[in-house]
Parts: structure tokens; C-alpha cells; sequence
């Protein structure tokens, strides 16, 4: 990370795919104890953090993009520019190895991938 911090090393993106697992944002107050139990007993891991929003499933078949920048390089830019530039780059990425991805209608991508006549979706990002 001092690497980055320093400008020694280009913005990063890590791609990852993780287990079964739940996290609750600080508007959580309706998934309970109660609830959390309930989605570990499925086989899902249960975190509590710090961010906002509510509850978010990540899971097998779910590509997660984590980019490690320097905000100072994204300046006067917004929040929703940054977002955008984002998908746009995993986008691109997915497009490079034949997977057909595009913007979902909220923040994030979808690809649409036909399996046995069933058109399955992937929300990324």
C-alpha cells in the first residue's frame, strides 16, 4: 500500500470471487441476531461493517472488483464519475477475455450468459 500512497505503482484492481458470505451496511437495524444466525445456518458467513446501505450477498458466479487508487489522481471528478470509470474498466476487462458484460440499470454490471436455454445473470461490481 506505501507503494501506492508514494505513486511508485499504478492504480490496482483486484477481481475477486468470494464464498458465500453477507454483509450489512449501518442501516442494518432489521437483520437481527436472529437473521444472522438464520443465514449462517445456510452456509453463508455473516459480517457487520461500517459502510452504508443495507444488506448485500456476495457469492460463487459474483465477480468483485476492489480498486486500490489514488483519489488525488481522480480530482475534480465525482463520485459518480469514479463509479463509472470503474465499470467501464471491468467492462473492458471482461470484454478481453469474451465475456459480453454491460451496465446495469443501477450501479454495477450484468452479464447475460445463456446456459441450456436458461438465461442466467451475474451482477458484478
Amino acid at each position: 500500500m506505501k507503494g501506492l500512497v508514494d505513486d511508485k505503482y499504478s492504480d490496482t484492481i483486484l477481481l475477486l470471487e468470494h464464498p458465500p458470505t453477507y454483509t450489512v451496511g449501518l442501516r442494518a437495524t432489521q437483520y437481527g441476531r436472529e437473521e444472522e444466525e438464520r443465514l449462517r445456518g445456510l452456509g453463508a458467513d455473516f459480517q457487520r461493517t461500517n459502510r452504508g446501505g443495507l444488506i448485500t450477498f456476495h457469492g460463487p458466479g459474483q465477480l468483485v472488483a476492489y480498486p486500490i487508487i489514488n483519489l488525488k489522481n481522480y480530482k475534480p471528478a465525482g463520485v459518480r464519475c469514479y463509479v463509472e470509470r470503474i465499470e467501464e474498466t471491468v467492462i473492458q476487462l471482461c470484454k478481453q477475455i469474451n465475456i459480453q458484460a454491460e451496465r446495469s440499470p443501477h450501479t454495477g454490471m450484468l452479464v447475460r450468459q445463456v446456459k441450456k436455454k436458461r438465461e442466467t445473470k451475474k451482477i458484478f461490481f
